[in-house]
């Protein structure tokens, strides 16, 4: 957590320094690499380019961070049972004490979504940009449920807590996530596009899992719980 915020800060420092060098705000608002084209004016084509790399480098961490994720959450779906075929997908590999079932199942899938939106662009952008929606409106919905019901949980003795500062930093939370959502309100169509089929694949895949749940509860033959 703490190199995660660490990261956030840097970022957000650049970002500032970025928009502080720059001074023709409209003309680079319509170039598909505004950053590129504000670091190559300043620092010079040399250092432009070792500036890519380092880009490049963040991007495949970021990827290999994505990677990561959803191997660990596709497994503990699969080891309590909230995953298809959940019993092939749970077992760990003896010799390399991993997932490998798992880990070769989201790899698979991460390359076909890559090959399928990476040789455009515009599908692209649009799945990073309906990928970081659905980061604010976890986040969102996240602190929601704590203010609402998540602060009845009795905290144990000797862990942090904010104390009379809770609900400022609760309110404060929730601001900015309603602004960080207020930033994909015009030019996000698409992003909203695919926001979307994401949470109607979800509500399938819930009803799905809450049908099997039903039928395995469901008294067998002689009249025991299957």
């Amino acid at each position: 957590s703490d190199l995660l915020i660490y990261t956030a800060g840097i970022q957000m420092l650049l970002m500032i320094a970025l928009i502080l060098v720059s001074h023709h705000v409209a003309a680079l608002a319509t170039s598909s690499t505004a950053m590129a084209t504000i670091v190559t004016d300043v620092l010079g084509v040399v250092l432009t380019k070792l500036f890519l790399v380092i880009a490049v480098l963040n991007i495949f961490a970021c990827g290999l961070v994505v990677f990561l994720q959803m191997t660990r959450y596709t497994w503990a779906m699969a080891r309590d049972n909230r995953f298809p075929a959940a019993g092939f997908f749970r077992d760990v590999h003896p010799r390399f004490d991993t997932p490998l079932r798992v880990t070769l199942l989201c790899f698979v899938i991460l390359i076909a979504v890559l090959m399928f939106f990476g040789f455009n662009s515009s599908s692209f952008n649009n799945l990073i940009a309906a990928g970081g929606l659905c980061a604010v409106v976890v986040y969102l919905f996240v602190i929601v449920i704590y203010a609402l019901a998540g602060r009845r949980i009795p905290l144990p003795e000797g862990r942090f807590g904010l104390g009379r500062w809770e609900w400022p930093v609760i309110a404060i939370a929730i601001l900015w996530l309603v602004f960080a959502l207020a930033i994909f309100r015009a030019g996000f169509a698409s992003a909203w596009e695919y926001f979307g089929g994401m949470v109607v694949l979800g509500i399938v895949y819930v009803v799905y899992a809450v049908g099997v749940r039903k039928s395995e509860s469901e008294p067998g033959v002689d009249g025991v719980e299957s």
